[in-house]
């Protein structure tokens, strides 16, 4: 157990505001993803590795504290009584062994506070479920990583093999000397520390040791990722003026759904499991973006839930996280500007309803609003702690539903053994009643959905309405056949 208390770096301003706002519970932004694999890694090896990942990424041995007198955004210091038993565990599945047993303890993760006096991430490995496969459920704050931060380093963990090779040389604290080359993992200065923390232009070389392949590994995962950042989640690539700073800013505390009032911290987890290439093969077929067809499908999901209840809604307010981190940025923390969108919910032919929200989130490209937030969010992080919370609050608590996209790992991946046969992420509501999550792994496209159950009076109806809504847009592909949408994992 480590007996230094070092400072690791002080958070960035949009880091600090997603702190800052889990004083009020409704706000709390804890991420969460779950694993799925088909079969109990090397519980040894999978430590071993998680061990190396608290030295590469120091964020993951750091509590958040705050300056006194709130002079300046709250820092990251290294916990000196950091124990790795603290917050990796291992379990037997609840009965009857089922995946979801692992959502509902997954969901269960999700409503609890983090320990502030510990690091702000923990970890349960699943094992015993039926077929012999288990799950790992991963849970860190939002202040330390967004999604894009979050799979660079997940990788760290995997492997391009079940049983790849070992490495023959060792470096300080395990780690092999591809990992680290000639770099000290020892707490730095202060003043060094914009170089240490995030993984800032090292990505690449821990990349390829991490999963055992040089050069071709971070090659395919970095092209991935410039790929799935589509024109809507990528400010680099957007193309036209659009809306005002006012806009993106305004309040808006009150939902347009007429059902889905209320909001609270119990949640409901729940997934999706597309066919392979579907939302990728409608994108192609009708020439708009895959996030265009995600938002369509969630869209489509929630038209289900009222007509369903009987309450024939016309428009919906989207919150989609648009991604504003660069070539140089930082691989840690968070780069993102959350922007809402309200959509037609009324319209009846899915083409016509996944080219109108195409349409709307075009009037963003290149929004100059966009490249102002870093001033904004600056600015909120300064204020007193109840007025970034009430600000925020009035920001987000009226939006109807969030989706999110984030690009996974293009090819197949191992952890300790066990392959990854499903990656779903729980993102926070974020003040709505919905939370739908697409990750693109190896072109599986998994989805998770995080309900707030105040909000959402029938979970049960609520997921399969987004079932089938999605079923319904990813038969816009053009092709005779049927596609199959299931639910609660892979068999």
């Amino acid at each position: 157990m480590s007996t230094r208390s070092t400072l690791v770096g002080e958070m960035s301003d949009s880091d600090a505001v997603l702190w800052t706002i889990g004083r009020d519970p409704v706000l709390r932004s804890p991420i969460l993803a779950v694993m799925l694999l088909d079969e109990e890694p090397d519980w040894e090896m999978g430590l071993a590795r998680v061990e190396k990942l608290t030295v590469i990424e120091p964020r993951l041995r750091a509590r958040a504290v705050a300056q006194p007198y709130g002079l300046g955004n709250p820092q990251w210091v290294d916990d000196g009584r950091f124990d790795l038993a603290h917050h990796v565990h291992q379990v037997g599945a609840p009965p009857p062994g089922t995946f979801r047993g692992v959502l509902d303890l997954a969901q269960l993760m999700g409503t609890n506070a983090f320990d502030p006096e510990l690091p702000l991430w923990e970890s349960v490995l699943v094992g015993g479920l039926d077929d012999g496969r288990a799950a790992l459920i991963m849970k860190i704050h939002h202040s330390a990583i967004d999604g894009i931060a979050g799979v660079g380093l997940l990788l760290h963990l995997l492997d391009l093999e079940r049983h790849p090779a070992k490495p023959e040389h060792r470096a300080p604290h395990g780690l092999t000397e591809t990992e680290f080359g000639d770099t000290d993992p020892a707490p730095v200065p202060v003043a060094d520390q914009r170089h240490r923390t995030g993984l800032p232009g090292r990505l690449p070389s821990l990349t390829r040791s991490a999963i055992g392949r040089a050069g071709t590994v971070a090659h395919l995962f970095e092209t991935a990722v410039r790929s799935a950042l589509h024109p809507v989640t990528s400010l680099g690539t957007l193309e036209t003026d659009a809306l005002s700073l006012g806009r993106l800013l305004a309040p808006a505390t009150t939902p347009l759904s007429p059902i889905l009032r209320g909001r609270g911290v119990g949640r409901h987890f729940d997934t999706i499991d597309l066919p392979v290439g579907a939302i990728h093969d409608v994108a192609h077929s009708l020439g708009c973006t895959m996030n265009d067809v995600f938002v369509a499908g969630v869209l489509t999901g929630l038209r289900r839930y009222h007509l369903l209840h009987g309450s024939k809604v016309e428009h919906l307010r989207a919150l989609v996280p648009i991604s504003i981190r660069s070539a140089t940025d930082a691989k840690g923390g968070n780069r993102f500007v959350p922007v809402r969108f309200v959509l037609d919910s009324d319209i009846s032919d899915p083409r016509k309803r996944i080219h109108h929200v195409q349409k709307v989130m075009n009037e963003w490209k290149h929004n100059p609003a966009l490249e102002l937030t870093d001033a904004v969010t600056s600015l909120l992080s300064r204020l007193p702690p109840a007025l970034t919370t009430l600000a925020f609050g009035s920001m987000l608590k009226g939006g109807d539903f969030v989706a999110t996209d984030v690009p996974g790992a293009p090819f197949d991946t191992y952890l300790a053994g066990a392959r990854v046969i499903g990656l779903y992420a729980f993102a926070p509501p974020s003040g709505a009643a919905v939370n739908v999550a697409l990750v693109t792994s190896a072109g599986h496209e998994c989805i998770g959905i995080n309900l707030d159950t105040v909000a959402v009076a029938d979970c049960d109806a609520m997921v399969e309405c987004i079932r089938a809504g999605f079923e319904e847009v990813v038969a816009c592909d053009g092709t005779n056949s049927q596609p199959t949408v299931r639910l609660t994992g892979p068999g």
